[in-house]
């Protein structure tokens, strides 16, 4: 069964109970080399440049405010990046410091709520929360919208201390 608005269905898991086992063999074996494999594997994928590069310049004007607000560590001095991928799917917003992941549901998203949530949930099997904004609340008031991002990176950096 494929989610609604795709044509392919979501990877399995990255972690599914198989592969577990062999990665814990070649991380004892590999040391850093392993983490690093691990990261290009998912992480910003060069498949994946192209739409990234491609959402970075159609950006929405929440994404832009929001942005505003988020680049050059205005936030707590936590670092955030735009358009930063796992697998295949591409996040609007994510700090790798506080694994924090920020989506703004847009017009696109209508419909696609299945979709969205099974999305979410294989970025969570990597520790990274999501939190979601729709256009209405980050153009209606962003201020608010910042505050409430404040909070969850001001929860995060407790968690990671």
């Amino acid at each position: 069964m494929f989610p609604a608005g795709t044509s392919e269905p979501l990877p399995a898991s990255p972690f599914a109970k198989g592969e577990e086992k062999e990665k814990k063999g070649r991380r004892k074996k590999r040391g850093i080399k392993w983490r690093i494999g691990i990261m290009t594997e998912f992480y910003n994928k060069k498949s994946e440049q192209t739409k990234r590069r491609k959402l970075r310049f159609n950006a929405t004007l929440a994404e832009k405010i929001l942005w505003m607000s988020l680049r050059k560590r205005q936030i707590l001095g936590v670092r955030f990046l735009r358009q930063y991928s796992i697998d295949k799917f591409v996040m609007d917003f994510y700090s790798p410091e506080i694994k924090l992941c920020i989506e703004v549901d847009g017009e696109s998203h209508i419909g696609r709520e299945e979709y969205d949530a099974a999305r979410q949930k294989y970025i969570e099997y990597f520790n990274i929360k999501v939190i979601r904004y729709n256009n209405e609340q980050i153009l209606g008031n962003p201020n608010k919208t910042v505050e409430s991002i404040e909070d969850s990176v001001r929860e995060r950096v407790k968690v990671k201390i």
